[in-house]
């Protein structure tokens, strides 16, 4: 702005920064957008919602070391009785499931609906409020009897309880907190929902919330009787983009994969210690490529071997497996294609006994 003004008004002796004082009067005299309307809120009907909300809080003293601590609030909107799943490492998935399942035996029960914002862990994407759903949090909602209820994205404000649950949970349970170990983290995080999350005087309710949830609440609440076979089913495939080099994501990893799914999103699956055909890796930032990947497989071996003998000359006769071995490896790869050979060259690149497919390939 300052600079088309200086463009329009040649004498204008301003700094910038007052011109940004200037228009920040400006803003506050004129309205640059309609308020929002709100309204009471109705008060929960008993047994029907619990509102679902992760957080995350860094710097937690552990072992003498700063961590972050994940985790997620669960609260019911009715008896605001409240449960926190905790981890030490980014939720995935499973874990989230499992703090689900954590918090509806905490509960006795299990609401009619959960209501969760845009987390990526519920809901892959939205489009005109039409939701893509984790296959598998929509597959474990199913099957344990409760409806997904996902909030408009970006807009905080329609939960409410929960937001105010995450901060909660950060400024009264871990606030100034060191801890010995992880088990003196979940114990601490147990004592204080027992003996002050649930306990205390609620300023809305004006109610207890354990007292609230058995007199009001938990009788409403539907049974979690899931056979836990049912839970434990084996986790759907995850799927991944793959980008023009062949390359996936994985757990900030890269992996490769056959080229011919270039560009096309695969099923992923880890499976004990490895992700399909690959050893998992443990370190950060690596980058894990099978060269056979790379190799065009509707080529038969007797293709390749007739495309070897154009390449070596007439009169060297049989060459050295090596060699041979070597050049049919090139053969296979991308920069397969190459003119005929010069003898006296192969016949030297027969006598190495450390002859690479690198190595040949720099030859020719």
């Amino acid at each position: 702005m300052a600079r088309r003004l200086r463009e329009r008004t040649t004498d204008l002796v301003v700094s910038d920064r007052s011109i940004r004082r200037y228009v920040q009067a400006l803003k506050q005299q004129i309205a640059s957008g309609q308020l929002r309307y709100y309204e009471p809120v109705v008060e929960s009907v008993p047994g029907v919602q619990c509102q679902v909300e992760p957080g995350e809080l860094r710097g937690v003293m552990i072992d003498g070391l700063e961590r972050v601590v994940h985790f997620v609030v669960f609260v019911l909107s009715c008896s605001r009785l409240i449960y926190v799943g905790l981890h030490l490492k980014p939720l995935d998935t499973e874990r989230f499931i499992q703090m689900h399942d954590e918090a509806f035996c905490y509960f006795a029960g299990v609401t009619e609906e959960c209501i969760y914002d845009q987390t990526k862990m519920v809901v892959i994407n939205e489009q005109y409020r039409e939701l893509r759903l984790n296959q598998r949090v929509h597959k474990y909602a199913t099957t344990v009897g409760y409806r997904i209820h996902a909030c408009e994205g970006y807009d905080p404000e329609i939960e409410g309880k929960v937001e105010a649950g995450v901060k909660y949970v950060k400024r009264d349970c871990f606030y100034g907190e060191h801890f010995q170990d992880e088990e003196a983290v979940r114990q601490h995080l147990h004592d204080w929902l027992e003996t002050v999350a649930n306990a205390r005087l609620h300023s809305t309710t004006r109610k207890h919330p354990r007292e609230h949830f058995r007199t009001m609440e938990r009788a409403q609440l539907k049974p979690d009787l899931v056979p836990q076979s049912l839970l434990n089913v084996a986790p759907a495939r995850e799927t991944r983009k793959v980008d023009k080099t062949s390359l996936i994501s994985w757990q900030t990893k890269k992996y490769s994969v056959p080229m011919a799914w270039q560009q096309a999103r695969v099923g992923v699956s880890a499976q004990d210690d490895q992700l399909l055909i690959h050893d998992l890796c443990k370190t950060k930032g690596r980058m894990i490529k099978n060269t056979n990947h790379y190799r065009d497989h509707t080529q038969r071996i007797s293709d390749l071997e007739r495309a070897i003998d154009a390449i070596l000359p007439d009169d060297l006769g049989e060459p050295c497996s090596s060699c041979s071995s070597v050049l049919r490896r090139v053969s296979r790869g991308p920069a397969g294609a190459h003119a005929p050979v010069d003898s006296a060259l192969l016949s030297g690149l027969c006598e190495c006994s450390e002859l690479t497919a690198t190595g040949l390939k720099r030859y020719l």
